[in-house]
């Protein structure tokens, strides 16, 4: 019965894509997504290569051709060699497409193109972002570009004058894609300074009802910011209850195996360790050793099921299914190809849900859902589910901070913006800056729902962020309460800038738990983490 309430309610809930002010960034993504393609023939001052039309290229668009650089031997191997580095040898422009092929200009590296050599759209390739304001939302946008086109190289802000719009001036820097946000468009110039793309912005085709709800609610966000938050948290009264002499991707404290006990789980570079909290025990791990890195972990609390997710940069990612039983770790199934998390969908189950996300080579997270099943034989697939766009399942949570009857869906998207969506999947609230760090900077929402002491009728989110007041560049988390106050949501800073990165927030006992990571000092270059018990005042 259960299981049936979630179906029906996930895949009707969410079947409207959210089209707010992520729209413009979506589509930048699609426009200079990486596209693999192979030189296929040579003449003169043109090289035809084997991706066209029917690929998604498109006239104008850039891509660099390798050459074979330096090898890469197993010296654990007697030296053998195992690959090889792949060199930029050429820049190329589409200036013909056909269906199945395209005809490119030379623009740089004639003498070093050959058939057969691999080549790649927009990546590797030097760009910068400029911009005609200096308005913080223009900036952000900024950023925000920036996060979207991890493929290729950027210039810093500092490095690039904002009056660059010229030619020579582009060639003097260096920069072959320059992202220009002039007034009411972003426009994209190649090198040259040949216009690419244009993107209207402002009051073009971009601003939507979500848009317009988004822009309002940010400055509600930063007014509450401003005034005098009714739960204040300081580390100043805070007791150290442990300490770990490296950086914490992700910890969580719960009762994982049921019977009565917690467990500290933690996730760090090298694998994923679970150890009883405050007690003494056996510390159960699952070691990882390449190739890729760990992202983050979800654990269904009682039943002992994990999911670890791993990303393989450039190739794809994987995750891993583990059990937890008798204080040890149980590899159940890995390898498999979607991102997994267990999430409580709807509040109609004290049993989380397993939801897996397909994987996007382009965003990292694509567009398939699927309700699955854990079991001793493997995952199993039990339905299919629908989400809003740009939706990540690493940053999502289900809460009734309203009191309404009705448990909205708290999501994080891939930029680190934060929307609460209805159960007809409508966006009702969001706001138009990040307010965490983008998931690719590990920014997954850690979050915890917790009463309000001033008032124990009302439920708050405490997740970690970022202040609209705190520097784009800074690695530093605040906590972050969102919540229902006179008839909407409201969210505030509890906390200064704690000092590092929050690795993870718990709600143990009636007691706030914080995993903070940071330099340590003894040992510069490396981090230590330190979980802080915090009196919520």
């Amino acid at each position: 019965m259960a299981l049936a309430i979630i179906q029906g309610l996930c895949q009707s809930s969410f079947a409207a894509a959210y089209q707010g002010p992520l729209a413009i960034y979506s589509e930048v993504a699609k426009d200079f997504a990486p596209i693999d393609a192979m030189v296929m023939n040579v003449t003169g001052d043109l090289a035809t290569i084997d991706r066209g039309r029917a690929q998604g290229i498109t006239t104008g668009d850039i891509f660099i051709v390798y050459n074979k650089g330096i090898a890469i031997k197993d010296h654990e191997n007697n030296g053998k060699i195992i690959g090889y580095l792949k060199q930029p040898a050429a820049l190329l422009e589409v200036v013909h497409l056909e269906e199945q092929k395209a005809d490119c200009h030379i623009i740089s590296g004639k003498t070093l193109i050959s058939p057969g050599l691999p080549a790649t759209r927009y990546s590797d390739i030097t760009a910068a972002c400029v911009i005609g304001n200096s308005s913080k939302s223009t900036q952000n946008s900024c950023e925000t570009l920036i996060q979207t086109l991890p493929n290729l190289i950027w210039l810093p802000s500092s490095s690039v004058p904002s009056e660059i719009l010229d030619a020579k001036s582009m060639e003097t820097l260096g920069i072959k894609i320059l992202f220009s946000f002039e007034a009411d468009d972003l426009k994209v110039y190649g090198p040259g300074f040949k216009l690419l793309h244009q993107y209207p912005l402002g009051k073009g085709r971009w601003e939507t009802s979500e848009q317009k709800t988004a822009e309002k609610t940010n400055a509600v966000v930063q007014n509450v910011t401003s005034s005098n938050p009714q739960i204040h948290i300081d580390l100043a009264n805070a007791v150290t209850v442990g300490r770990l002499p490296e950086g914490a991707l992700q910890t969580d404290i719960l009762d994982l195996n049921g019977d009565g006990k917690l467990e500290m789980i933690y996730l760090v570079p090298s694998g994923l360790y679970i150890c009883p909290f405050r007690q003494q025990g056996p510390t159960a791990s699952y070691r990882f050793y390449g190739p890729g890195r760990l992202v983050s972990f979800s654990a269904m609390p009682g039943e002992g099921w994990l999911t670890l997710n791993i990303i393989m940069d450039n190739a794809g990612m994987k995750s891993v299914l583990l059990s937890y039983k008798e204080g040890r770790l149980i590899e159940v199934q890995d390898g498999i190809n979607l991102w997994m998390a267990f999430l409580n969908m709807g509040g109609n189950s004290k049993t989380p849900s397993m939801v897996g996300q397909s994987f996007d080579q382009d965003t990292l997270f694509g567009q398939r859902f699927y309700l699955l099943k854990p079991d001793q034989r493997g995952i199993l697939y039990a339905d299919t589910l629908k989400f809003p766009a740009q939706f990540s399942i690493l940053g999502a949570y289900w809460a009734d901070l309203s009191r309404d009857g009705e448990q909205k869906l708290i999501a994080a998207d891939i930029f680190g913006r934060l929307s609460i969506y209805n159960s007809l999947g409508q966006s009702i609230w969001s706001t138009a800056e990040p307010v965490m760090q983008p998931i690719a900077r590990q920014g997954i929402l850690k979050a915890c729902l917790v009463s309000n002491p001033n008032d124990p009728r009302l439920s708050c989110l405490l997740f970690a962020g970022r202040d609209s007041t705190d520097n784009g560049e800074a690695m530093e988390d605040r906590i972050m309460m969102l919540s229902w106050q006179d008839g909407r949501y409201v969210l505030q800073a509890i906390s200064q800038p704690l000092g590092g990165r929050i690795s993870g927030i718990s709600n143990v006992n009636g007691q706030l738990l914080i995993c903070i990571v940071r330099n340590n000092p003894k040992k510069p270059g490396n981090h230590e983490s330190i979980l802080y018990a915090v009196k919520v005042k």
